[in-house]
């Protein structure tokens, strides 16, 4: 195999793996930020008091 078969091997095979970062990315994203909300929702009154104390 020469050269540059191989990169395109290689070039192809990274492809899948960009494509579920694409697709996963935004989503783990917005998962992130509704735990983070629900969290804060959820802990308000104590976070609350520790800042007042």
């Amino acid at each position: 195999m020469n050269k540059t078969k191989g990169c395109l091997i290689a070039n192809f095979a990274t492809v899948p793996f960009g494509l579920i970062g694409l697709i996963y990315g935004p989503i783990i994203f917005a998962l992130t930020m509704v735990l983070l909300r629900l969290y804060t929702i959820e802990f308000k009154d104590f976070l609350e008091r520790q800042d007042n104390s």
